[in-house]
């Protein structure tokens, strides 16, 4: 087996704001466990025994249990995946992996990818593409790849989408070293790999892991739930009239008030305080710290660490340290039901998502009475006013205020 393999986590994750703003996008929770954790650990269960993290100066990955060496390497500017290989050089083997931080799930195909792989010969994970997509696309020649390039898929048998899995040597290492600087120089440096020597392909049918956008989490958070087994912990506490229904994790210290009820799947998470008569139902993360307030109603969503929800959320991700107020209501479905919009670096993305709430950054602050229209982003640091409609992006650092209209009243005497 392969012993080492290299971890990239040196994006700006610019699309994943406003809950990249103090942390790379892999470090956030789910289960009370980031994603590259779940990658670290599952790494080590194929008999990794090295892995090295590429980061940027500003984000090191915070430090967490694991078996096998650690190696945090630092790239200085975020420019590119090959730069990113390349500042982790002196420690490279002469055959490893390279994975992003938030394939844990896709770890178990390297076992497999090793053995369709001849000794000298490198392998990337790859699956079916769909028309319309853009990615790496990988051209096959029945067991080699011969030709690797970043493009819409527009059709083609002999066509296949890279995953983002490789198993790469020290040829190619060589070969990217020689390529030209640029922000894809790594694919292009697979493409002539692919060219010159034996680059093999392992497909699989039933894996697509992209967190590119925020609410990408939201199919992260649902797979890792429905595969998920009920459990409580010796130390929660939950009050005799509270109704636990369906598969639900309580962890540690978790306190569940009076005539709550929480419907799973769903995780209650470590010192989470769920108020009495509160609602938490379909697939809905707490994490670490986090409380849910007494009557509030919580669906389908993510609520990060040590942040209060009150009122109504739905199909939601709150960051770490919010306040969000009573009276709080997020819309999640447009009035004609079309899917939801998100606009992201000035451009509007299509969600495919057809309920979709508000997504909120770190120390977020609401007053009481407080609305937020669907696919909504409130920045980090910002504190939206009381009675305020939030009908679009609320930036970072601001205080968000609607206007009220004066007014005069009359009685009318008949």
């Amino acid at each position: 087996m392969i012993k080492q393999a290299v971890i990239l986590a040196a994006g700006e994750s610019s699309r994943f704001q406003p809950l990249s703003a103090y942390r790379h996008k892999a470090e956030i929770p789910l289960l009370g466990k980031s994603l590259l954790q779940r990658t670290v650990d599952n790494l080590q269960s194929i008999g990794v025994e090295e892995v090295i993290i590429v980061h940027s100066p500003d984000r090191r990955p915070q430090l967490f249990a694991h078996e096998c060496e650690l190696r945090f390497v630092v790239l200085d500017k975020p420019t590119g995946m090959g730069d990113a290989l390349l500042a982790a050089l002196d420690f490279l083997d002469d055959k490893y992996f390279v994975l992003h931080p938030y394939h844990f799930a896709g770890v178990n195909y390297m076992k497999k990818m090793v053995k369709v792989t001849a000794e000298n010969n490198g392998c990337l994970l790859v699956t079916d593409p769909v028309i319309g997509k853009s990615g790496g696309l990988a051209t096959v020649e029945k067991d080699d790849i011969v030709q690797v390039e970043e493009m819409e898929y527009k059709g083609g048998d002999n066509k296949k989408y890279v995953l983002g899995i490789y198993l790469l040597t020290k040829t190619y290492t060589d070969i990217l070293q020689q390529t030209k600087k640029d922000h894809y120089s790594f694919e292009l440096a697979l493409d002539q790999y692919a060219r010159a020597n034996k680059l093999s392909w392992f497909q699989v049918r039933d894996y697509s892991v992209s967190l590119k956008y925020p609410w990408d989490l939201f199919k992260i958070k649902d797979t890792l739930l429905r595969s998920s087994k009920a459990s409580i912990a010796k130390t929660a506490k939950i009050d005799p009239t509270a109704v636990i229904d369906g598969v639900v994790i309580i962890d540690e210290n978790a306190k569940i008030g009076a005539y709550a009820v929480i419907r799973g799947p769903a995780y209650i998470g470590r010192n989470v305080r769920v108020g009495d008569h509160a609602l938490v139902r379909d697939l809905t993360t707490l994490e670490e710290g986090s409380m849910v307030g007494g009557s509030a109603e919580v669906k389908n969503s993510i609520v990060l660490e040590e942040s209060h929800v009150q009122g109504y959320l739905a199909d939601s991700i709150v960051g770490q340290e919010v306040r969000i107020a009573h009276g709080f209501v997020s819309a999640n479905r447009r009035i004609d039901r079309e899917t939801i919009s998100v606009e992201v670096k000035g451009k509007k993305i299509d969600t495919r998502f057809f309920a979709l709430g508000c997504i909120v950054g770190d120390n977020v602050y609401t007053g009481i009475n407080v609305a937020t229209m669907p696919g909504v982003k409130v920045g980090e640091n910002s504190i939206v006013g009381p009675r305020t409609t939030v009908f679009a992006n609320v930036p970072p650092n601001v205080r968000y205020y609607q206007k009220a209209e004066s007014h005069t009243e009359k009685i009318i005497k008949k």
